[in-house]
């Protein structure tokens, strides 16, 4: 997690972060967190991994895909045949403040709820 959007503006970033995760060791910022990790794509062309939901530490399965009608990132959280979809607006690069942009190459995991 690079950003955090809200209603209608980025209210923190990697360089300002301000809110916590509650359900996670150490409740480190949620700005900075990856919440999903471990995809693989499937045969459908949904990639397929964890997701984490940090107000619990929780972890569940999810798959993630693209909405062809709006663009946003769609990530699917699931507990057996349950499910919910959260929906990820699309921000281009040019539009984060510098202190949310990241070099993709460099970067490293920020897993702290895996043991």
């Amino acid at each position: 997690m690079v950003a955090i959007y809200d209603g209608g503006k980025i209210s923190e970033t990697l360089s300002s972060p301000k809110e916590r995760s509650k359900g996670i060791k150490g409740a480190p910022y949620i700005c900075g967190l990856d919440f999903i990790y471990g995809l693989i794509p499937n045969s459908k062309g949904v990639l397929q991994g964890k997701v984490v939901d940090p107000d619990t530490g929780r972890i569940f399965d999810c798959e993630v895909w693209i909405d062809k009608k709006s663009g946003n990132l769609v990530v699917r959280g699931k507990f057996l045949f349950f499910g919910k979809n959260e929906y990820w607006p699309k921000l281009d690069e040019k539009d984060l403040p510098a202190g949310a942009r990241i070099n993709p190459v460099s970067a490293e995991p920020n897993l702290p709820f895996i043991k």
